[in-house]
């Protein structure tokens, strides 16, 4: 039988090499039919993802393999969109790197060497978070997918199989770190803060302000493990679901109150109550809030010497006067971004 490849350039067909890149969720089928055009070419963009299945990926370093690399990535795109599973392809440049050598006179000279060849990626899938679903059964789906591919050999059309049981979960390679993080749904904080009243994910600005924040337990002494446990069991005594009670009551009492527009978020080991929905960081509103808000130095009666006393929100009685629960802000109120899922 003909050699159709060289060894290098199956190897560098088939083999998955590790970019670390990130996506979102959907399942192998999808509620709107994905485009599958051959005559296209669906690059990766910013607003795909964030998570994404990281399906194969394709290098060369003859023009012929370059360009068989290129064909290749663009046929597994329109078969896994055949399937309804959107795909890009997303290509990474060379890095061309000096290195010195020395000839037989020992002289020495610099030569250009090609550290990395341009490798083209396909991507799949537009996930919020590793753990979504539709990801786990795409993902799932890809690595049992046998697609064939066509390319050149020698002037002729050959048929190549592709493996993709090595495709995994990785993030969209054209996100910052930073922009990952706000785009990625974490299941965990979705739970937290779903049916929250007056909940952050709420609040149709940027930034906000970071008024309270209460804290649960982190460490429990050994000795406390038996009255620990029996806590557990009264609601009152468990401290992250005072500390979500708590924020929560602090925000209504701020809102219906103090008329200021506050909201609440739930994290893992803190619920917070901020203030303020603002676009810029640097929005003037910011500052007068902080001042209003912050601490402030005062006379103590007893002592007679400066203390840094912090504000506070009470609930008043029916009275009007007598606060029969209060709440200590923050010393100094910190400015936060929004999370937008």
């Amino acid at each position: 039988m003909r050699k159709l490849y060289s060894i290098r350039f199956v190897r560098a067909l088939t083999f998955l090499f590790g970019l670390a890149l990130v996506a979102a969720g959907p399942t192998a089928v999808w509620a709107a039919r994905v485009e599958s055009d051959p005559s296209k070419v669906y690059h990766l963009r910013k607003k795909h993802g964030p998570w994404m299945i990281k399906v194969s990926s394709f290098s060369g370093e003859t023009p012929e393999q370059r360009q068989n690399s290129i064909e290749a990535a663009n046929q597994l795109v329109t078969l896994l969109r055949a399937k309804n599973i959107p795909a890009y392809i997303y290509q990474q440049d060379e890095q061309i790197e000096d290195i010195d050598t020395y000839d037989t006179k020992h002289r020495l000279q610099r030569r250009h060497y090609t550290a990395q060849h341009g490798e083209i990626a396909v991507l799949a899938g537009n996930y919020e978070s590793v753990e979504d679903k539709t990801a786990q059964a795409t993902l799932k789906f890809i690595k049992k997918f046998s697609p064939k591919v066509e390319v050149q050999h020698h002037g002729e059309k050959v048929e190549h199989p592709l493996a993709l049981n090595k495709a995994f979960l990785a993030p969209n390679p054209l996100l910052p770190p930073d922009e990952l993080k706000r785009r990625s749904k974490d299941p965990l904080m979705a739970q937290l803060n779903s049916g929250v009243r007056n909940s952050l994910l709420e609040n149709k600005g940027k930034y906000t302000l970071i008024a309270a924040s209460f804290y649960g337990n982190s460490a429990i002494k050994p000795t406390t493990f038996a009255s620990f446990e029996r806590d557990l069991q009264d609601d009152k005594k468990i401290s992250l679901d005072n500390a979500a009670k708590s924020s929560v009551e602090m925000a209504t009492v701020m809102r219906n109150q103090y008329k200021m527009e506050a909201f609440v978020y739930h994290e893992r080991f803190r619920s917070i109550v901020t203030v303020g929905a603002f676009n810029t960081p640097d929005d003037p509103a910011i500052a007068r809030l902080i001042e209003q808000l912050r601490s402030k130095e005062k006379i103590d009666p007893n002592t007679k010497q400066k203390v840094l006393v912090g504000e506070a929100i009470h609930l008043m009685g029916r009275d009007g006067k007598t606060p029969i629960k209060s709440w200590t802000i923050d010393p100094i109120p910190e400015l936060m971004e929004v999370p937008k899922w």
